[in-house]
């Protein structure tokens, strides 16, 4: 069992020549999670089913306090050769949302993957391998976020 929290995308379906609504209620946010590590890392984790998936993450900034508390969420670089990237770091102030769109080349674990297994804190036991997976991370609880799935 991970620590991380693990999102199920809201699917939008294949409707590139229709219109659909979705309002974000706070119900379809999943807070990250530590992953219980002694220095803590916290975040999500969600499965890219198919090839040349497009998704919109949508990252919400809940930290509050007196002045402006920016967090930097990570989506981890994927694992798939010629299409894995970096790491995006994405910079979010203190009540604000950002909307990122990826695909699923970049940012997806085509193989198993121990580093992000770990990161993610399954223990060895765990038959999870993390393939498929995308990950985010962020140093503190204070981000929410959901995934949609669709033809943007």
């Amino acid at each position: 069992m991970s620590n991380f929290a693990k999102i199920t995308p809201i699917d939008l379906g294949n409707k590139p020549n229709k219109a659909t609504v979705l309002t974000l209620a706070s119900g379809v946010y999943t807070t990250v999670a530590t992953n219980g590590a002694g220095s803590a890392t916290y975040g999500v984790h969600f499965k890219m089913k198919e090839r040349q998936d497009k998704y919109l993450i949508v990252l919400k900034n809940n930290t509050s306090g007196g002045g402006a508390a920016t967090v930097v969420a990570t989506i981890k670089g994927g694992n798939s050769g010629k299409w894995g990237a970096g790491d995006l770091a994405v910079s979010i102030e203190s009540g604000k949302i950002a909307i990122i769109q990826i695909e699923s080349g970049c940012f997806k674990n085509e193989t198993p993957n121990a580093a992000m297994k770990a990161l993610a804190g399954y223990d060895d036991s765990s038959t999870e391998d993390m393939k498929g997976d995308v990950v985010i991370t962020a140093p503190s609880a204070g981000i929410d976020v959901a995934v949609i799935k669709g033809v943007f």
